[in-house]
């Protein structure tokens, strides 16, 4: 019985939410799709972006390749002298690329961890940009709802503004 009340429930949500969709587009409403994410990656702004924080974090990047090479080094050093170094030798030298290793790994992590923070910002400033170009072509073209692709099962071609904010964002 219960499960039966529910299913009825959950039936008459879906109906009631697929009316008024329904009732809006026989009402006139204008509606709109745009694929958020195809217009960030034909941006020139977007390679733009990756390049300067390429150059920004390149010197930390290669600092850590040299210390993968400084490492790399030492433990082939250590294997190869292996047999003629004293016990205490061993220990010294395995404890020195032990703690090289620890400072690496706390150097590539926060490295990651920038580096990731600034894609983020750089991505939420061009998405707010975006955002703003939509809003533009909504009020211009006198459009009721502009719905993301992504979340759109169908969507006749006719209605995607897609385009439309690539070319502005890309004459702006």
């Amino acid at each position: 019985m219960k499960s039966l009340l529910i299913s009825l429930a959950l039936a008459m949500t879906v109906a009631m939410a697929t009316v008024p969709a329904a009732h809006a587009q026989s009402a006139g409403v204008k509606i709109a799709v745009v694929d958020v994410r195809a217009v960030f990656e034909q941006l020139p702004q977007s390679r733009e972006i990756a390049e300067t924080i390429e150059m920004e974090f390149k010197e930390r990047a290669e600092r850590l390749r040299e210390m993968e090479t400084s490492m790399t080094e030492q433990q082939e050093r250590l294997q190869r002298d292996e047999a003629i170094m004293s016990e205490e030798e061993i220990q010294q030298a395995a404890l020195q690329l032990q703690q090289q290793f620890q400072e690496y790994q706390e150097r590539r992590e926060a490295l990651s961890e920038q580096l990731n923070r600034r894609r983020n910002e750089e991505r939420n400033r061009v998405l707010g940009q975006i955002q703003q170009v939509v809003n533009d072509i909504a009020d211009s073209e006198d459009f009721d709802l502009v719905i993301e692709a992504g979340n759109v099962a169908f969507a006749k071609s006719s209605l995607n503004i897609t385009n439309r904010v690539i070319e502005r964002m890309t004459r702006d």
